[in-house]
């Protein structure tokens, strides 16, 4: 310990240096404390150190560039956990700087000795929440408002990210359909690895239908179009990993690298 003896007006006084705080512990206590009680297999987010996240400022070939120091991030991963752990490298996790993966004991042994890992998290469940919406926001004063560019305040040219169940477009109110011509333009399936953001839950549809939704009832935004992300299941449940991926994904609808197709909201509610 270093100890600073100071004398001034014929006292003396002993300061003493506040010691520093102590890093986070590179291995969440929750994750030792399931294997400690027996788990066999825990999925987990594995936190980068030299894995860079995107920036809004990134053209095509930096975005790409970065896309592919992830990927030989997750591939040298892999090979460091061998059988003791499963990278998902089907989900883009760039914005976190981090990867999914399931490990074991070893594996979680593995990552710890890892220079590369920054630190590793529980990938914890998510579970959709039915809520009551607010009708004092007082949407409909604000419609017959106009913006800097004379366009009414409806949610023309906006677009709307949906991270939820997924999204029924085949309702009437929410376009009816699902491309570029209709009210929901795109999205994904996170669960089911697929294009198709079908909502199998209910909770992501009127989420959209609050949001965005236009027929027998309007949303707040009415005019908006909607990409849906599906990130939990049919009981509402997902996980972090996937909400992560999908937030990813509204920074760059297109995933090309180049995140000029943002979205301009993105609801988790």
């Amino acid at each position: 310990d270093i100890t600073t003896f100071a004398a001034a007006g014929g006292g003396s006084s002993i300061v003493t240096p506040t010691p520093p705080e102590a890093p986070p512990e590179k291995i969440d206590p929750e994750l030792v404390a399931e294997f400690e009680k027996g788990s066999k297999k825990e999925p987990v987010i594995i936190e980068l150190k030299d894995v860079e996240p995107p920036k809004p400022d990134d053209n095509a070939q930096e975005g790409k560039q970065k896309k592919e120091k992830l990927k030989q991030a997750e591939q040298k991963l892999g090979k460091t956990l061998g059988r003791s752990g499963d990278v998902k490298q089907e989900l883009d996790l760039q914005i976190a700087s981090a990867v999914a993966a399931t490990v074991d004991k070893k594996g979680l042994a593995k990552l710890a000795a890892d220079p590369s890992v920054e630190r590793v998290e529980p990938d914890r469940e998510v579970k959709a929440v039915l809520d009551t919406s607010l009708d004092e926001i007082k949407a409909k004063d604000v419609w017959s408002s106009f913006d800097r560019n004379n366009q009414t305040m409806t949610g023309v040219g906006k677009r709307v990210a949906i991270i939820d169940t997924g999204v029924d477009y085949r309702h009437g109110d929410l376009g009816g359909c699902l491309g570029a011509n209709c009210k929901v333009i795109g999205g994904y399936d996170f669960v089911n690895n697929d294009a198709d953001p079908l909502d199998d839950h209910g909770h992501g549809t009127h989420v959209a239908a609050t949001a965005a939704g236009k027929g027998t009832l309007n949303g707040v935004a009415p005019d908006a179009k909607i990409l849906a992300y599906k990130v939990l299941n049919q009981y509402g449940s997902g996980s972090w990993s996937n909400v992560i991926a999908a937030i990813g994904r509204a920074t760059d609808p297109n995933n090309d690298g180049n995140t000029a197709d943002h979205v301009h909201v993105a609801n988790m509610r």
